[in-house]
């Protein structure tokens, strides 16, 4: 007499977990339903790696000047002594010759940089 009963709640048991997470998927929506079809359901599913591989790579940020000017800044108040040549802004920054131009002539136009003799920005003394 003991057996059947230890069966029977198994049984009961084992029902009502699966009553649960069929509610909880159900709930979330991460398995196909009657209602959402199979398409929907999987187009609003995450990609794989696979599909991610096969997506272009996302376009840079794009930055203002005020931005580039703010990065630029805090670069030469953390660095003390930081000195860098065109080419090594352009390099570390990822600019283009002709943003570079115009943020580096900026900041020596408002005298936070001075160019030393050799083409080096450095932060001017005030």
């Amino acid at each position: 007499m003991f057996w059947p009963a230890v069966v029977m709640s198994l049984v009961a048991v084992s029902a009502v977990i699966a009553i649960i997470l069929s509610v909880r998927l159900t709930a979330t929506n991460s398995v196909p339903s009657a209602t959402t079809g199979l398409h929907s359901w999987w187009n609003r599913r995450e990609p794989s790696w696979r599909e991610k591989v096969d997506e272009p790579p996302a376009a840079p940020d794009e930055h203002t000047i005020a931005d580039w000017l703010q990065l630029i800044r805090a670069e030469y108040h953390e660095i003390p002594g930081l000195h860098l040549t065109k080419p090594q802004v352009q390099q570390l920054w990822n600019l283009d010759a002709t943003m570079c131009d115009t943020v580096m002539e900026a900041l020596e136009a408002i005298r936070f940089l001075r160019r030393t003799h050799t083409g080096a920005y450095v932060k001017a003394v005030t």
